[in-house]
């Protein structure tokens, strides 16, 4: 009698014995009875890794973690293929529920090796070396899905050229979500045309979250004009100042509007309203209420830089500039003490 042929005689015999029998299926895919828990584990005891790798699981889902870990490293060893990915996945989740970030990320990156990929691994990855990117590539030609993630991790980390280049294999093996992770890029990249194009393309096919995206971007957009200046201080005539600031706060508005129009056809009512309302404030029809907390002159210069333009207001009330009365006038339209 063969050993394999031995194995399966002993699952009949210990499934024939239980008062709820386990199919081999509900073993496989881990949906067990509460009552059927104790056959699992004398499974699990037994050697068997289907068994092992359950037991794991419902171990884990109880908050043992380390018995669990005990049970999925042995089925770690002795599975194949996506369910030695699982195994090794599970025990990262472990490590994570103790907050054990470096050994948790070694096995989610084990779990991505055994065809088992999976987001946590870039969620705890603070810098990505050039050997890890170059597995993963690889990797990726038969789990492409990583094509995806990879674009994901770099779009985060603002490092729009790569996360393209990414985006770009992922949709070549059909995942349309890389689309829309391609739009944010080019429109980042200042290819604003083609980002909407895509973005308008995937909703008009059924996709709300691509209007999500699209009234993002518009709204960091709007967030971001006048960034990296401070008028007040910078140009030296107030009529330079003023033309400057309005065409922004014209520019503003009408990005503002925009993203309220898109986060609507996403259903994101509040993230409509939000937008909604600033460009109203940005178009003269309603006024925003000033921060009451004090802040120091140098803070207020650095808000200012960041195209905060309520930190400006407050500047031109403390310093005497060539442009303080231009400002002044300007921002009692905008906002009010």
């Amino acid at each position: 009698m063969t050993l394999k042929l031995a194995g399966n005689l002993l699952l009949i015999f210990l499934f024939s014995c239980s008062t709820a029998p386990i199919t081999y299926r509900n073993l496989k895919e881990c949906r067990v009875k509460p009552s059927q828990a104790v056959e699992v584990k004398k499974l699990a005891d037994k050697g068997f890794p289907q068994a092992q790798l359950c037991e794991g699981k419902l171990l884990l889902k109880g908050g043992r973690n380390k018995e669990a870990r005990r049970y999925l490293l042995m089925a770690f060893k002795s599975l194949k293929g996506k369910k030695k990915g699982e195994a090794a996945y599970l025990i990262g989740k472990s490590f994570l529920k103790e907050g054990k970030r470096k050994e948790a990320r070694e096995w989610f990156f084990k779990a991505t090796e055994n065809l088992y990929p999976n987001r946590e691994l870039f969620k705890l990855t603070d810098y990505l070396t050039l050997k890890e990117l170059k597995r993963l590539e690889e990797l990726g030609k038969r789990e492409p899905v990583l094509y995806l993630y990879i674009g994901d991790y770099l779009k985060e980390n603002e490092l729009f050229r790569g996360a393209l280049f990414y985006y770009q294999l992922a949709i070549r093996y059909g995942i349309r979500e890389a689309r829309l992770g391609s739009a944010a890029c080019l429109f980042k990249l200042g290819n604003q045309k083609l980002a909407r194009s895509i973005l308008l393309t995937e909703y008009e096919r059924g996709n709300r979250k691509a209007a999500q995206v699209m009234g993002e971007l518009l709204f960091e957009a709007a967030s971001s004009v006048g960034k990296g200046e401070c008028l007040l201080i910078e140009v030296k005539s107030p009529e330079e100042f003023l033309r400057e600031r309005v065409a922004q706060i014209k520019e503003k508005a009408e990005l503002y509007r925009e993203a309220s129009r898109w986060f609507k056809k996403a259903g994101e009512e509040r993230r409509a309203e939000e937008s909604l309302h600033l460009y109203r404030v940005y178009s003269f029809k309603e006024r925003e209420k000033l921060p009451k907390k004090e802040l120091p002159n140098k803070q207020l210069m650095e808000l200012c830089r960041e195209g905060e333009l309520w930190a400006e207001y407050l500047l031109s009330q403390r310093l005497k500039t060539p442009n303080s009365e231009a400002a002044q006038l300007l921002y009692r339209k905008l906002f009010k003490q």
